[in-house]
């Protein structure tokens, strides 16, 4: 496993894999143990947009798959399709962040504010 993925340029301890599923985007991240602000290098936007639009085609499966269900009330329906969102992101920032700390560096974010 490559170590410089996954451990903080400033304390040198494993960030573990929470403080990645939880950033916004792989450059907003804080080290759980120093709370250095921390992001990868050269992260680019292709695998991000690449799950980000496999996740709208299966958000888009799911509205689609739903709209059988004309019986149901607008809330019911509003509780499903949220619900949904929230569990089948998990699987792609899950996948996301195992991809960064293998094939990234880790490197102090000088550029973020405070």
């Amino acid at each position: 496993m490559n170590e410089q993925g996954s451990k903080c340029p400033n304390c040198r301890s494993d960030i573990g894999l929470w403080p990645v599923i939880k950033a916004p985007l792989p450059n907003m991240m804080r080290c759980p143990h120093c709370n250095t602000k921390i992001k990868y290098e050269k992260t680019g936007w292709k695998i991000p947009l690449l799950c980000a639009i496999s996740y709208l085609v299966i958000i888009y499966l799911v509205l689609s798959s739903a709209t059988f269900l004309d019986a149901i009330s607008f809330l019911k329906m509003a509780i499903i399709v949220m619900t949904s969102c929230v569990i089948l992101w998990q699987p792609f920032e899950f996948a996301l962040a195992l991809y960064l700390r293998k094939n990234q560096k880790l490197i102090i974010n000088k550029t973020a504010n405070n």
